[in-house]
């Protein structure tokens, strides 16, 4: 082949490829000794942009993006057929990482996140090349009898666990209130028909309990700030979701739910009807509006051993999110004040009138029962 006179060219060392107007391409091919050959031409994605979805009242609805502050940290993960592979793995991505410091974490991250995960795993989960760094080495120093350890580090926490065999199905998880966004739901609504279908049974079993649009709902930021109407709409979105999982063959080991997320875990497990778990959480959602004690929440960037909270406050732990965030609960000034008193850590109010999981949701408990 005459290269010189063709577009072409034939690589044989490493060649820098500029971004141009139209997008880059690059044919592969792999020549078998059998015979047996192999082709495959891949391009370049189109660049980034906000996703948006239309709502049913054709307004555009972008989806939102990680807050200003909010924890942003990669993983990390990695996974061997042996604890001793495991640690000689940590030393040669740590080798590898400091003999190439111009290599981007969230290209390690993405990498690692796609490679085949054997039974003795670890996860990193931080943002900072040092911490990830020193995570690694006390990864590496680990004692190789240590199958299961949590080690919280200065801007990281290492994770390690291992894998028991016939574990191979998914948890559902459930969460509580927080993961709304206007918007949220239109997109399956509008193709696919599993999640269609179980929405449209959700929703009729909520319609007896409601004076709102579930619809209208889903566009309408300001309705979305209302538990009594966000709580029911996750309820139905979250049920939904798993009803189109299964449609897919991917059944639960085991479901669990936190706050309301429980109700969805206790549907999906077929311990409640929909009927009955409709009448929960409408009633459940309802009642946490008339409580009188004034409350607020406070989501922190600190492990709930590293607290401190001061005495005689009323500040409770309202949930324990990760091992480097928490969930605080309880008198709104009290709150305040002690996110002033850690300016240097990220925190943020969420934006609720009541104090969830603690003491000031007591007189619910009479006439939920």
């Amino acid at each position: 082949i005459d290269w010189d006179n063709t577009p072409l060219a034939l690589l044989n060392e490493p060649t820098p490829w500029p971004r141009r107007d139209t997008p880059r391409r690059a044919g592969i091919s792999s020549f078998g000794i059998s015979g047996t050959n192999a082709h495959i031409i891949i391009e370049e994605p189109p660049a980034a942009t906000p996703a948006t979805v239309t709502g049913h009242d054709d307004r555009a609805v972008t989806r939102p993006r990680l807050e200003d502050g909010a924890d942003d940290r990669l993983n990390f993960a990695l996974s061997a057929r042996t604890p001793e592979d495991l640690r000689a793995a940590a030393h040669r991505l740590r080798t590898h990482l400091v003999d190439h410091p111009e290599v981007a974490l969230a290209t390690v991250s993405r990498t690692l996140a796609d490679r085949h995960h054997f039974a003795h795993r670890a996860v990193v989960l931080t943002n900072s090349r040092g911490a990830l760094l020193a995570a690694l080495s006390a990864l590496t120093d680990l004692p190789v009898g240590t199958t299961r350890e949590i080690v919280e580090l200065p801007d990281a926490t290492l994770t390690l666990g291992q894998k028991h065999p016939g574990s191979d199905q998914p948890v559902f998880i459930f969460p509580g209130q927080g993961s709304q966004w206007p918007g949220m739901a239109l997109d399956l609504l509008h193709t696919s028909p599993a999640f269609t279908e179980h929405w449209n049974a959700a929703t009729q079993a909520l319609a007896p309990h409601i004076t709102w649009n579930p619809h209208h709902a889903l566009t309408n930021p300001e309705l979305l700030t209302h538990p009594n109407i966000v709580q029911p709409l996750l309820w139905a979105i979250q049920t939904s979701l798993a009803h189109l999982w299964k449609t897919h063959g991917i059944t639960p080991a085991a479901v669990i739910g936190h706050s309301q997320g429980e109700i969805a875990a206790a549907t999906t497990a077929g311990i409640l009807t929909l009927h009955d778990a409709a009448h929960l959480i409408t009633t459940r959602s309802t009642l946490i509006t008339t409580l009188n004690t004034p409350g607020a929440m406070l989501t922190i960037n600190l492990p709930h051993t590293h607290l401190n909270l001061p005495p005689h406050t009323d500040i409770h732990i309202a949930a324990i999110n990760s091992p480097t965030s928490t969930v605080l609960a309880g008198n709104p000034h009290h709150l305040q004040t002690y996110a002033d008193q850690h300016p240097t850590t990220f925190s943020r109010l969420i934006p609720v009138t009541y104090a969830s999981h603690t003491p000031h949701v007591e007189p619910l408990h009479t006439p939920l029962t």
